[in-house]
Order: structure tokens, then C-alpha cells, then sequence
């Protein structure tokens, strides 16, 4: 069975159905947890992240005026709930060279990946991760972050 195109899953859940909803769950969830990983560099984190952002999206769902941007609103959400809980756990970027302390030579290109990531800015985070991490398409990128192709 072929998933209705997200404006319309967005109309109806705003109408009050669980089902399309879930199905926007199962669409984007994958892109919230990236997007919460590259503010906070630790994957539990991330998915703590994403899970806190589709809470506040279903309660706040009715005020999204464009279905069309439903992507884009949901991963500022899940990027402004990231950082406030970085800014609560008191971490910063140093997150992701923690997590990728090299115990052996196998480790050592993703601490240096890791290292590199904590270098760029916010944006150029999410691309990197959402591309190469979660194999998104351009347009998917476009899409989830609200920026062109």
C-alpha cells in the first residue's frame, strides 16, 4: 500500500487522525533523530530529541498553516528542543569528540569524523549527517531542513 503524499497525511492529522500521523512518524522520525544528533552528538540523545519533537508537533499540529512545510516546522522543533537540551545538560559540541574516543586503531576515523563534525556549523552539520549517515536524497534534505536543493 502506497503512503499518501505528506500534505494530505498532514490535513488529515490534523483532523484528528492517529493513523496519518503515525505515518508521518514513520516517514520523518529517521530525519529528527539525525537533525538531534548533529546538536547533540550522542545518537540516545538524539532519539530522546526526535521523540520530544513529534509530542510537541501532534499538540501544536492544528497552528501549522502550510501542510506542504510540515518537514520543515517539524525539524525546527526537533532542532530547538536539541538545544535546549544541550543548554540543560549543560554539554556542549565537545559531545561528539567524547563519544569518538578512539580504544583502538578501528576507532580512529570516527573520532576524526567526529572531531571534523564538531567543527561545522549547525547547517552544514545536518546536510553531512543526513546525507551520509541516513542516505537522504537532496530533495529529502530540502524538504526536512527548509533550505534548496
Amino acid at each position: 500500500m502506497e503512503t499518501p503524499p505528506v500534505e494530505q497525511l498532514v490535513k488529515s492529522a490534523k483532523s484528528g487522525c492517529i493513523e496519518s500521523f503515525g505515518k508521518l512518524y514513520t516517514c520523518y522520525y529517521s530525519a529528527m533523530v539525525a537533525i538531534g544528533y548533529s546538536v547533540l552528538g550522542d545518537k540516545s540523545l538524539a532519539e530522546d530529541a526526535a521523540q520530544a519533537a513529534f509530542a510537541k508537533a501532534a499538540v501544536k499540529l492544528k497552528s501549522l498553516q502550510k501542510p506542504k512545510s510540515f518537514g520543515k516546522w517539524l525539524g525546527a522543533i526537533c532542532r530547538n528542543t536539541a538545544i535546549a537540551m544541550q543548554r540543560t545538560n549543560g554539554r556542549a559540541m565537545e559531545f561528539f569528540v567524547e563519544e569518538a574516543a578512539a580504544t583502538d586503531e578501528s576507532d580512529y576515523l570516527k573520532k576524526e569524523v567526529s572531531i571534523a563534525l564538531s567543527k561545522l556549523k549547525r547547517v552544514d552539520r545536518e546536510v553531512l549527517v543526513l546525507r551520509y549517515f541516513d542516505n537522504f536524497s537532496y530533495e529529502r534534505m530540502s524538504d526536512v531542513l527548509g533550505i534548496s536543493v
